[in-house]
């Protein structure tokens, strides 16, 4: 049994003469919400038209109204985020970032989210419980 779906680049909106990309997006959605009731919709990346029907996106890309974002949505941090150490995401078009060890690379906008590649388990288990206790304190204050 699936708990969400994901809709990879959902906010990517394309002026089309024969068709409505906005419109069809949210029919998908809605058609699966009553076929679905309990599955949670996740949208890649967003536009505030898109909030009114998805919930969650795996992007937040507009810190300059976070709060009209969050009266609608959430978001975690993209698969691209990078992992503890030497920053690998994973992923293939990001490839390597910066981990900020100070902030766990973690904001106020975001659920906490951990990036996993092959080094992490074995040497940074420490900032992967660090992480968990941030997600567990945040979780606490709301």
């Amino acid at each position: 049994k699936a708990d969400a779906y994901f809709l990879d680049i959902a906010g990517g909106w394309e002026n089309n003469t024969k068709a409505d990309t906005h419109e069809g997006t949210r029919r998908l959605v809605e058609d699966l919400r009553k076929k679905f009731p309990s599955l949670l919709c996740c949208g890649e990346m967003h536009y505030d038209a898109l909030m009114s029907f998805i919930p969650l996106y795996h992007v937040f890309s507009e810190p300059t109204y976070a709060a009209a974002f969050d009266k609608y949505s959430r978001a975690f941090q993209h698969l691209s985020t990078p992992a503890p150490g030497r920053g690998s995401s994973g992923v293939h078009e990001s490839g390597f970032g910066h981990f900020n060890p100070q902030t766990l690379s973690l904001n106020e906008h975001q659920i906490p989210t951990m990036t996993v590649v092959d080094d992490t388990f074995d040497r940074y288990r420490d900032v992967m419980a660090a992480i968990i206790t941030r997600a567990k304190e945040r979780a606490s204050a709301m």
